[in-house]
This record gives C-alpha cells, structure tokens and sequence, in this order.
C-alpha cells in the first residue's frame, strides 16, 4: 500500500477512517488506483513520480478509501433496516450501552448502484490524476495509451 495511515490524518486530513479502517480501505484504495493506471502506480513505482504527484496519488488513494467506507456502510445499513433497526447510511457505532446514528444525507440505494459506485470512483481518479505537467514532463496516468508526449514547462511573464 502506498499511502499510510499516518499521511491520511496529518496531510489529507482523513477523520472518517480509524487506523483498522484504513488498513482495509487504503489496501482497497490503492488497487483501484493501479488497476486504472495500469500499473503505471504501484507500490514499487510510486517514487519515481516527482513529489507533487506523489501527493495527488496518495490524496486520490485517501479520498477513494472514504468512499469505500461509505459503500461498505450503505450495504450494511440495508442489513440493519432488514433487521428492523433504522433507515439510512450508518455514520457510527457503539458497543458499549449501544449507540448507532444514522446519515440520512446520503442514501444507501445509491451508494450501493454499482454503476454509481463506479461513477464516484472515477471521478475522484480524475479529479486527482487529471493530466498534468510537472518539469516539462506530462502526466496522464489514467490513459490507456501507454507513449506520452512531454510538455513545455509555463513560462511566467
């Protein structure tokens, strides 16, 4: 995996996810991430980008594992309103004197569509991995064309 969980609560400012969480999304995040780069970022790759982009691939990877979660969380929300025990996305759980809330902004058939699902996770892949210049050296991870042609750094006049 290559982002952490210490890069999500200090630079991404990550708060949806505990430590354990993260380990399963971020695992979760950072496949999505090479399957559509074609493995142009994987965990032995990931250096040989300069800095900047390291961080827009480690913030893409932080914001697709939230978006795990909250699938994660539509589904089971589903199985709970089966049992009778509330409507809408769960947000937290207690064990002790057992405290659930619900997020009701969000609806659970809508996180759990597969074809929105995926809709989101493109869209936070090209938000982040957009094309992107970087030392005169273009960027475009998520094309499926593997010959890139360079890019002239701006000029600032």
């Amino acid at each position: 995996m290559f982002v952490d969980y210490e890069y999500y609560k200090t630079q991404f400012k990550g708060s949806d996810l505990t430590e354990e969480e993260f380990e399963k999304y971020g695992n979760l995040a950072c496949m999505e991430i090479t399957t559509n780069t074609l493995s142009r970022v994987t965990d032995l790759t990931i250096g040989d980008y300069p800095k900047e982009l390291i961080s827009r691939i480690k913030d893409c990877a932080c914001s697709i594992a939230n978006y795990k979660k909250a699938f994660d969380n539509a589904f089971n929300s589903i199985v709970g309103a089966k049992s009778g025990s509330g409507a809408g996305v769960i947000r937290s759980k207690s064990v002790g004197a057992v405290s659930v809330s619900y997020d009701t902004s969000q609806t659970a058939s809508y996180l759990l569509d597969p074809a929105k699902q995926k809709q989101l996770i493109s869209s936070v892949l090209r938000l982040y991995l957009s094309p992107v210049c970087f030392g005169g050296v273009m960027y475009n991870l998520l094309s499926k064309n593997l010959n890139f042609r360079g890019c002239r750094a701006h000029t600032v006049i």
